[in-house]
């Protein structure tokens, strides 16, 4: 893993040949890669979720009524298509269809910002309040434009009178502060490291997890009994009633379940698309090239191969 750099230049590489492989072209560039004999373009499933985090440690988000109203103002498909790759999927809940325990119900708030608004009234703020927005200042698969999406959900809660200001940090101090239970909203997500409930759900809603505020005793009884048992009939009807609780107490909304690619030099033996996006680099031959020539899209924040919670640094030790 030789470089950083936005979509524009690592596809330029590329063309180039001076990449042999790059991770995430623009999908407005796939066409272009899938007709071209010199390289080759391999799509991800989408195991990811891209959320907006609310915190129930810090009014007015302690107040199950206002977190369901955000989730009924918050426009998701209007989202994914403005600012996600084709073939990204508009969540519905926490896990992706791919995902065993997915459940078909029961669905997400639909968009409504007049109910929106009719329950921050019953809450007790009928002219909206104010907020601060942060997300870090780095791609991610799960966020594409951070920048812009932040932007539309700022003009989407305008409309149910919440004045939102956004904060741009750093990837590091973001992370950290998030998991530390130390910032109200905020945009964040998660790419899968094994394709299991348990290392979706356990991480962000176990009794561990304070990102979110404190904790739900009872979604916590349902996740315990769930990683507690081998019986897949069981795990998929506790799952299934974790994405209900899920949905009643609101302490995040589910937004997309972001496609995205790697494209290769098409002489690279062994090249793939791994769907925790975890790459294996070791396995890549570039046709007896002196070295494999790979462009990230982020520079990682350490070089800890245990760090789940940033791509790169997971992709460079790979």
């Amino acid at each position: 893993m030789e470089g950083f750099a936005g979509r524009t230049v690592r596809f330029a590489q590329l063309s180039a040949g001076t990449a042999d492989g790059i991770e995430r072209p623009d999908s407005s560039d796939y066409g272009v890669i899938e007709t071209d004999p010199a390289l080759t373009l391999l799509v991800r499933d989408p195991l990811n979720i891209f959320y907006i985090g609310m915190n129930r440690d810090f009014a007015p988000f302690d107040d199950m009524r206002v977190r369901q109203a955000m989730a009924m103002a918050v426009n998701r498909q209007r989202i994914v298509d403005l600012f996600f790759p084709e073939k990204s999927l508009v969540a519905d809940q926490f896990l992706p269809p791919a995902m065993f325990g997915y459940s078909e119900d029961p669905g997400w708030y639909e968009h409504d910002p007049v109910a929106a608004g009719s329950l921050l009234a019953d809450a007790g703020y009928p002219e909206g309040f104010d907020l601060t927005l942060n997300y870090r200042d780095v791609e991610r698969r799960y966020l594409p434009a951070p920048e812009l999406v932040a932007a539309e959900i700022a003009v989407q809660l305008s409309a149910i009178d919440i004045d939102v200001t956004i904060e741009v940090m750093d990837s590091g101090p973001f992370v950290e502060a998030t998991q530390a239970g130390e910032i109200p909203f905020y945009l964040l997500g998660w790419t899968v490291d094994w394709p299991d409930p348990t290392n979706m759900l356990d991480f962000h809603f176990g009794p561990q997890s304070v990102q979110f505020g404190a904790g739900f005793p009872d979604l916590w009884d349902v996740l315990t009994a769930a990683r507690s048992t081998t019986d897949t009939s069981t795990r998929l009807a506790l799952y299934q009633e974790a994405t209900a609780l899920i949905k009643q107490h609101a302490p995040m909304i589910p937004v997309a379940h972001a496609a995205d690619a790697v494209a290769y030099q098409a002489d690279v033996t062994g090249a793939h698309a791994s769907p925790t996006g975890v790459e294996r680099f070791a396995v890549m031959n570039p046709a007896g090239r002196a070295e494999l020539v790979f462009t990230e899209v982020a520079e990682p924040s350490g070089l800890y191969c245990g760090d789940e919670s940033d791509g790169p640094s997971l992709s460079a030790c790979a």
